[in-house]
């Protein structure tokens, strides 16, 4: 089979990456259908090319030796009702289809469930890998089920909701099944009628002269929350070459937390002004006030790379950064929290291209 023509050799990553780093894919394929998706992967089976899903390129980390054989994007974004039951209704988006703007649909169709989301940068299809959440709600909650291309035999699957492990920023398709399916479509159980209660407190602090939000001023103020913190990506913030949130909130057992509390206590702190939420069986703790509380501060800079000044939870591309300069303040932050309060805090992002493991690469000594 001849290379299919939409798949471009020596193809640039960082210009399709929010953080703007990383080396460039051997080949790249934008596949504008299913039935090319087939076929870029026909041709690299045969090719005996590895393959890489990209997405949007708004929460990933490309090694700057770049990708070996095909990066894949699927860039199909239509939208269907698939079925509407009483107040529910239940609808089918195309992994291509941007995020922020199936939520601005969503708001002006009246479609609860999604609202809190706004803002989040990128494509549905990295939605349910990551299981994304925000401002007291998660994806999990409204998503029914995901259709899948199968990598290495071109077949189509229906996978439900119950079937994909989803968690706190994680599922199958990012841990045990990553690199084995291309998302093609997502299901979402929407609903008419009023919006939920806000839940996060800044969410409710910024409704407070809006004691029944409607869901334009709901996805109004998440937006200025998102924006204040550099949240919402825009190429005249100088801030916005990142990847959102780089590192996950600790989940923490209880006897953690109480070791984390002394730990805090030894340095001098107040424990009881660390922030905790019950999660289940565990306790979410704010990764970015344990990276304040290690002495990281909001606009730290280390020669091209920082964290926003908006938010000690971003890591920044300052300008003509490599993909090892935010390994080596990942790593730094890693290792400092550690150090100092007994907790390690891991990625958010997909690390793309590296040979070692996230482990290896944040753990090796400075």
């Amino acid at each position: 089979m001849r290379r299919p023509g939409f798949i471009q050799g020596q193809a640039a990553l960082a210009s399709r990456c929010t953080l703007a780093v990383g080396g460039d894919a051997e080949f790249l394929a934008r596949a504008s259908s299913v039935d090319q998706a087939r076929d870029a992967l026909q041709w690299a089976r045969e090719q005996a090319q590895p393959v890489t899903i990209l997405g949007g390129g708004s929460n990933c980390l490309v090694a700057d030796e770049g990708l070996d054989g095909m990066v894949l994007q699927f860039l199909p974004a239509q939208r269907r009702t698939i079925d509407r039951q009483g107040d529910h209704v239940h609808i089918g988006v195309a992994a291509g289809h941007d995020w922020d703007r199936l939520v601005e649909w969503s708001v002006k169709q009246g479609l609860c469930g999604i609202e809190c989301l706004s803002g989040i940068p990128g494509l549905v299809g990295a939605a349910p890998m990551q299981n994304i959440g925000a401002y007291g709600q998660q994806l999990d909650s409204v998503l029914e089920a995901v259709t899948v291309l199968d990598v290495a035999t071109g077949l189509e699957e229906r996978i439900p909701r119950g079937d994909l492990g989803l968690g706190y920023r994680s599922s199958h398709l990012k841990g045990e099944w990553a690199g084995r399916f291309l998302v093609l479509e997502v299901e979402l159980m929407l609903r008419t009628g009023r919006p939920d209660q806000a839940r996060y407190g800044q969410l409710q602090e910024a409704l407070a002269a809006h004691p029944e939000p409607s869901l334009a001023q709901l996805r109004d103020a998440v937006l200025g929350l998102r924006r204040s913190k550099s949240m919402v990506y825009d190429r005249t913030d100088p801030n916005h070459r990142s990847a959102g949130s780089f590192f996950m909130n600790p989940r923490l057992i209880d006897e953690d937390l109480l070791a984390l509390e002394g730990a805090l206590a030894d340095h001098g702190a107040d424990p009881e002004a660390l922030p905790r939420y019950p999660d289940g069986d565990r306790w979410k703790v704010p990764a970015a006030w344990l990276i304040e509380a290690a002495g990281f501060k909001k606009g730290l800079e280390r020669g091209p790379v920082g964290l926003s000044s908006n938010h000690s939870l971003a890591l920044i591309n300052r300008g003509r950064a490599r993909a090892q300069d935010l390994i080596n303040l990942a790593r730094e932050i890693h290792q400092g929290v550690a150090e100092r309060f007994g907790v390690r805090l891991w990625p958010e992002p997909v690390f793309l291209g590296f040979e070692d493991s996230v482990e290896d690469l944040l753990e090796a000594p400075k």
